[in-house]
């Protein structure tokens, strides 16, 4: 195998994964200072494989497993594999844009977002938005909503939570 197909290979592999059983989301905290808006990708799996290959070859995301959902008394435990980091997020999205099939808008929206919306260091990011740009987040937020608006599985339900997803929520 070549040089270059051998380095693209982790990232068609997690293109692949993303188009399948990935969430690119925007999810909104609502705040007593107003609402904050959080850019992620998600990966949600009961076998680990895929993310821990995704990990360790790509060096970025985290895993979290979590215990068997209540509502479904014979479901297994999800591994959830995530990227809130801005500059991680900004790589794996280029990095897999070449490659997505189903999800590319998706993809292209998020990443999008990223490079525009203001970008504030942990220390810095309680300081007030400008009205345009908490304008911008909810517009781009309401935006990922339609994006992920068809479900996966008739079967699946929201839990609730304000999260533009489309993948499984434990």
């Amino acid at each position: 195998m070549q040089d270059n197909q051998k380095q693209a290979q982790p990232w068609i592999y997690a293109a692949a994964i993303m188009d399948s059983d990935g969430c690119f989301m925007i999810a909104k905290y609502r705040r007593k200072t107003g609402n904050y808006y959080l850019p992620s990708v998600k990966i949600t799996m009961i076998q680990d494989g895929a993310i821990n290959y995704i990990t360790k070859e790509l060096g970025m995301g985290r895993i979290h497993l979590s215990g068997p959902r209540k509502s479904r008394p014979n479901s297994q435990p999800l591994y959830e594999w995530t990227i809130t980091n801005r500059p991680d997020l900004l790589i794996f999205l280029k990095g897999i844009m070449p490659y997505l099939q189903n999800k590319k808008n998706r993809a292209e929206h998020l990443l999008s977002y990223c490079t525009y919306a203001e970008y504030r260091f942990y220390g810095s990011r309680w300081n007030r938005l400008s009205d345009q740009e908490v304008e911008y987040r909810e517009e781009a937020y309401q935006q990922m909503r339609k994006l992920n608006i068809v479900k996966a599985a008739a079967t699946t339900k929201s839990s609730g939570r304000e999260s533009a997803c489309d993948s499984l929520i434990s």
